[in-house]
């Protein structure tokens, strides 16, 4: 963006309400800008994933899955949905009360 010529600037007097006149060195460039949009990377936490295991249905916190979200350089993010999928031989009524954890299973 620019300010290509004085008279592309319009003021008047806080005081006397007149016309003001620009003076400048025109065009005047604005610096270059870089605008971007966050990314987000979705990864499995090697670290801290628990291995295969059976559990006993109504067993209480039970930690089956670590997901690891990390945001690039350009802007964090706000998750706001995860949608977990059933797989293998599990039935809807087999799990219950899902929570999710920032670190440490309370």
């Amino acid at each position: 963006m620019e300010i290509a010529q004085a008279a592309d600037v319009v003021a008047v007097g806080t005081n006397s309400g007149g016309q003001v006149t620009v003076s400048g060195s025109f065009p005047m460039d604005a610096r270059t800008q870089t605008f971007g949009q966050g990314s987000l990377t979705v990864t499995q936490d090697a670290a801290t994933n628990p291995p295969a295991q059976s559990y006993v249905i109504g067993s209480t916190n039970r930690a089956f899955n670590a997901i690891k979200l990390s945001t690039g350089a350009t802007e964090g993010a706000r998750i706001t949905q995860i949608t977990l999928t059933l797989a293998g031989t599990m039935a809807a009524t087999d799990l219950s009360n899902i929570s999710l954890y920032d670190g440490t299973l309370c």
